[in-house]
């Protein structure tokens, strides 16, 4: 391990060698934080495109939940139906928003 000391003005020993690692250590460290916050704000950022499809998704899975309350006749069955289509087609879509947002 390579140790180099740094005398302060009096030529006095240092409590302590500083490390060339220690300061590489730092420097990763900071780096590291820098990135993370870099990543926390680009995920803070409002993107209306998911915003309105997961808007879209939970207005559907809400009238799917009323659907569900009514008698089940065959034409609120094929509703409901519709609805889990349409859910499942829109929950595709946010994947795949979600997935081209972070790959920019």
């Amino acid at each position: 391990m390579i140790r180099t000391e740094r005398r302060p003005a009096g030529g006095q020993k240092p409590s302590r060698p500083v490390d060339k690692s220690q300061i590489t250590n730092h420097k990763f460290l900071v780096a590291a934080g820098l990135l993370l916050c870099a990543i926390a704000a680009a995920q803070t950022e409002p993107n209306s495109d998911l915003k309105k499809l997961r808007s879209r998704i939970s207005t559907l899975q809400g009238e799917l939940e009323e659907s569900k309350k009514k008698v089940a006749t065959l034409s609120e069955e094929v509703r409901r139906l519709d609805l889990k289509l349409e859910i499942a087609q829109r929950e595709s879509e946010l994947v795949a928003a979600t997935r081209e947002d972070f790959t920019r």
